[in-house]
């Protein structure tokens, strides 16, 4: 799960902690280009100011957005038909039990 960065090199401003992109994606656990898009997307917090050319974030924006995120990587579950009882399914039926109609010729 999310830890703090030991390979990160924390910036101190005005009492606020900020961090470089590495130290983002390894706190998040988010490839480079997953957490980009993210960010693109308005759904991931946008860097707070840039350095040169790296964009710095706040770490307490970035921890409780790790925190909070809905869901989780991948697709989404495909949603499944409802479960049809039929006979020898039904809840109530042991298990391995035949079906509970009737078999063979009728007298």
């Amino acid at each position: 799960m999310a830890h703090k960065p030991e390979s990160l090199d924390s910036l101190i401003v005005d009492g606020q902690e900020y961090w470089p992109l590495p130290s983002v994606i390894e706190f998040s656990g988010l490839s480079r280009h997953t957490f980009a898009t993210y960010v693109s997307r308005g759904q991931a917090p946008a860097p707070a100011f840039l350095v040169g050319s790296a964009s710095i974030w706040r770490a307490d924006e970035i921890r409780n957005w790790v925190r909070t995120r809905p869901g989780k990587p991948g697709r989404p579950r495909k949603s499944r038909p409802p479960f049809e009882q039929t006979p020898g399914n039904a809840p109530d039926s042991p298990p391995n039990s035949p079906p509970s109609f009737p078999v063979g010729p009728q007298g």
